[in-house]
């Protein structure tokens, strides 16, 4: 499998600069065999033509450039225009890491998500198990499937940690989140995770200093509670003679939809499940 794919990270991020004669030699290459074979092929294509609005191509435009903008159009309509989610899902677990993300900016701009209905929507989320983080940074997402990613959400009182990040973080966290949760449903939610031996130190603090000033407000007797948590887990880290003690192990496990996976027993537990390949 080819590994150096060419990625776009934004107008500012030092690797842009250096993927420019990348993505010049990409392009020559493309417009000799204008041809798209795979979900990755596609989404490399898609994060060239993102470098395309540079101003250092934007300067130099030329029929080279010109002509790849017309035929990686026309072929990435054809790649995303028909399929239906399952299909391009069979092909996902072997994306490049960073190309996951860039998928569903593909589901939501090609419009995949018009002919994805919710059974089949909830299917495949469950089925590959893709993160809640990548998807909530999709807002037509978020608004189509919202009875989805409540369900989900509520299901798991980890999750409030991304309510966290959204509503009560130093840096803008770029997701959003339904907007049909009630503040009684939002209070239970934190009540829950407050009630977690794993909660995390740090999230439990936000919670023990909850503004009056925050779009959504909890209830006093949570912020108690977590205050209450966070002494007891600080206190029960301070006690360890040996300071935190972690616990990691590794295996091989067969059947993962991906070379590796992550299992978090608890907070200080993680066992790490490398695929094991048949024969």
């Amino acid at each position: 499998m080819k590994k150096n794919w060419i990625k776009f990270y934004g107008e500012n991020d030092l690797s842009t600069e250096l993927n420019l004669s990348n993505v010049e030699t990409f392009i020559n290459d493309f417009i000799l065999n204008p041809i798209i074979n795979t979900l990755s092929e596609a989404i490399e294509i898609y994060n060239v033509l993102k470098f395309l609005d540079l101003e250092f191509f934007k300067k130099g435009t030329s029929e080279k450039i010109s002509e790849f903008r017309k035929s990686s159009h026309r072929l990435l309509n054809e790649y995303f225009g028909k399929g239906e989610l399952s299909e391009y899902m069979t092909e996902y677990s072997d994306l490049y890491f960073h190309y996951q993300s860039d998928f569903w900016d593909i589901f939501v701009w090609f419009k995949i998500i018009k002919r994805t209905e919710y059974v089949d929507f909830e299917k495949v989320i469950d089925e590959y198990k893709i993160p809640f983080h990548l998807l909530l940074e999709q807002q037509k997402i978020c608004e189509k499937y919202k009875l989805f990613f409540k369900k989900k959400l509520l299901s798991n009182p980890v999750h409030f940690e991304l309510f966290l990040d959204k509503y009560d973080s130093p840096n803008i966290q770029n997701i959003y989140l339904p907007d049909n949760l009630s503040d009684e449903e939002i209070n239970d939610w934190a009540r829950r995770y407050c009630e977690l031996d794993e909660a995390n130190i740090n999230y439990l603090e936000r919670i023990s200093y909850w503004s009056l000033h925050h779009e959504h407000k909890l209830d006093s007797r949570i912020i108690s509670k977590a205050r209450k948590k966070r002494i007891e887990q600080t206190e029960k880290t301070i006690s360890l003679k040996n300071g935190v003690s972690w616990k990691m192990t590794v295996g091989l496990k067969e059947g993962l939809k991906t070379d590796f996976e992550f299992v978090r027993e608890s907070s200080r537990d993680l066992q790490i499940l490398l695929s094991k390949k048949l024969d």
